[in-house]
């Protein structure tokens, strides 16, 4: 039918068809239907529409996941609110920010942590004092200040120097806190902190839960209140508790070797932990490792302290890197498969920049003490120094994710495309990342940049649908770049879309490789973990094994082999479809704050955000906590 000449008349439709018509238009043009005519006005008000225009909306944006189970009274109201959150958070903050802690007496220690929970409880952890605030403004005279709902004061011995905290049951905030103080009991001390706001600020909580550090001092890494167990780290070794609830009146303790044979092994601290289903997933400076739970175990093997034994575990190394710092993203799992389990990881080299990792853990069906296959995928990358930015075209980043002891698994390589752009090498040394935050659905981050030779220090947004090229699968094995900022994408999915899912307006984009397919093994091959029991693998250390089912298979889109050529592994790529060769992304942040100052005390030591709302706070090397709110938000036309 030509349009031209036979107008479609939109009013004289059905109400359901309309309703579909609008669904899958652009919100601007729902707003411009909404002026013709009383009909079309009542029909863009109908709550169904704006429901379905969330669950959209859910799918692209980082909004609350309970937001379609709780419901909405006015769902336009809410959708409005969210994109005008995801219009505002690269923007330029234009008020200056606020100072939380001015009028509370606070003491000048400097923070050991800084960390938001449900976008809208604030934890602030020194090394005598830790206050929970609520962080909804109010109205104080002229000024619009936040509200301390609980502070924690210790006497002078103690001197907290790790933390880990949780929300347990959306009710109250579990938090341990490790004492390195002189006394000579330094235990770890575990409380609990209702979420809910006072009628005094100021409200004494005592630890319901001590946990000895004895023989080492140990570092506060995880807390799991649903499953009521805790796990700390020290050199060689993670230790779990798990503390008593109304069912079980005693504490349990079970500990994890990590110490291997290895002779060229440099320092491989750890770092961050977390637990998932019945398994802990360790990173360490150098590698990622996933082990079995012991806690879930009838009778957790006796501790042997002089020659500890390291059980088996699923390992994948970081050739050339030592992170020192990192910000974990909720483990989660996969919509519909509950057994594939996914993990975001913002790391930083010191001299190299951040990096985005992509973990992926898929447990086998119906057995739940076998270890899981692991796959560890570099997503992004914000180069800070030529080094990083010309590593990003080797194999340097080739992915080998590496199974310890007995068990043996070939990986697939993550090669760079031979046509790829070389845009990473005009990145020049500049500075490096003081602190930074990766949001709970790696959605959003922030950073915090110092650059040499300045004295500026400059806070950054990243958002993955504007700051990332995302790749799109092609069926020719490889795939394509979509150079448009936001291009397609998948629903639930903020790196990838599965084949044939793409968003609108999507661009045509480039092939990595030409369009050649999967590019070859160009890597070192599979490197085996030099160990107990450890038998190397065919061709290790010398370049791409050939697919004769006894080594390294050159990965050709296809998902993950076991070593004997027969078995297929569960594909954990892009949507459960064969995985693209794709090269890590440029991950390009928006400065929205800067900050001037001679005074090293001004230093941005800490900062943490709400992905949801968009607020960000970030604390200095003098103890001072601000907040910065979201730039003024331009509402569309209705």
């Amino acid at each position: 039918m030509d349009v031209d000449r036979e107008p479609l008349a939109l009013t004289s439709l059905p109400e359901e068809i309309i309703l579909q018509i609008l669904a899958i238009s652009a919100v601007k043009d729902i707003y411009s239907v909404r002026c013709t005519c009383s009909r079309l006005h009542n029909i863009t008000q109908q709550k169904i529409l704006w429901i379905t225009l969330l669950r959209d909306t859910v799918a692209s944006y980082p909004v609350p996941r309970d937001l379609l189970i709780k419901g909405a009274d006015d769902p336009e109201k809410v959708w409005r609110h969210y994109a005008g959150v995801a219009r505002t958070w690269l923007r330029t903050r234009s008020q200056g920010p606020i100072n939380m802690l001015r009028d509370h007496n606070a003491s000048k220690e400097p923070l050991l942590g800084l960390e938001l929970f449900l976008d809208q409880w604030l934890l602030i952890v020194k090394a005598s004092t830790v206050e929970v605030w609520h962080t909804s403004l109010r109205e104080v005279g002229t000024q619009s200040v936040s509200r301390r709902t609980a502070v924690l004061s210790f006497a002078e011995s103690v001197r907290w120097t790790s933390y880990a905290a949780a929300v347990e049951n959306e009710q109250s905030l579990v938090v341990v806190l490790t004492n390195g103080g002189q006394n000579v009991e330094r235990n770890s001390e575990v409380f609990r902190v209702p979420l809910r706001i006072p009628m005094y600020n100021v409200r004494p909580t005592s630890s319901f839960l001590s946990v000895p550090n004895y023989p080492l001092q140990k570092t506060a890494q995880a807390v799991d209140p649903s499953a009521r167990q805790i796990a700390f780290s020290r050199p060689g070794a993670v230790d779990l508790v798990r503390y008593p609830d109304a069912s079980v009146t005693y504490v349990r303790y079970a500990s994890i070797s990590t110490e291997r044979e290895d002779l060229e092994e440099l320092w491989n601290g750890i770092v961050a932990i977390r637990f998932v289903r019945e398994h802990v997933l360790i990173v360490r400076a150098r590698s990622v490792q996933v082990y079995r739970n012991p806690l879930y175990d009838a009778a957790p093997p006796p501790n042997n302290r002089d020659h500890p034994e390291a059980p088996p575990c699923v390992q994948h190394f970081f050739p050339g890197h030592s992170f020192r710092q990192v910000s974990v993203s909720a483990v989660t799992p996969r919509p519909g498969e509950p057994a594939i389990y996914r993990v975001q990881l913002l790391a930083n080299e010191v001299l190299q920049g951040l990096f985005l990792f992509e973990i992926t853990l898929v447990f086998p069906a119906g057995a739940r003490s076998t270890l899981p296959f692991l796959d560890v995928r570099l997503r992004g990358v914000y180069a800070l120094s030529m080094n990083a930015a010309s590593q990003t075209q080797s194999d340097r980043y080739s992915m080998k994710p590496r199974l310890a002891a007995f068990m043996r698994l070939a990986a697939p390589e993550m090669m760079q495309g031979q046509t790829a752009d070389n845009r990473y090498q005009t990145v020049s040394a500049r500075g490096f990342v003081s602190a930074f935050a990766l949001g709970p659905q790696a959605r959003r981050g922030i950073w915090v940049e110092r650059r040499r030779g300045s004295t500026l220090r400059e806070i950054f947004a990243w958002d993955w649908r504007k700051c990332m090229s995302v790749v799109v699968p092609s069926p020719y094995g490889g795939g394509q770049i979509a150079e448009e900022r936001g291009g397609p994408v998948a629903a639930g999915n903020p790196f990838g879309a599965p084949v044939g899912q793409t968003r609108r307006g999507a661009g045509t984009g480039v092939m990595p490789n030409g369009g050649r397919g999967a590019a070859p093994n160009a890597g070192r091959g599979a490197v085996p973990i030099a160990g107990r029991g450890a038998m190397p693998m065919t061709n290790a250390g010398r370049g791409a094994a050939p697919n004769t089912g006894r080594g390294a298979l050159p990965y050709s889109g296809r998902g993950l082999m076991v070593n004997d050529g027969r078995s297929p592994v569960p594909n954990v790529g892009m949507g459960g479809t064969p995985s693209v060769v794709e090269r890590p992304r440029d991950m390009t942040g928006m400065g929205v704050y800067t900050r001037e100052s001679y005074d090293l005390r001004e230093d941005i030591t800490h900062c943490t955000f709400s992905e949801t709302e968009g607020y960000i706070y970030f604390g200095t090397r003098a103890g001072a906590v601000f907040m910065l709110t979201p730039a003024a938000r331009i509402q569309p036309a209705r």
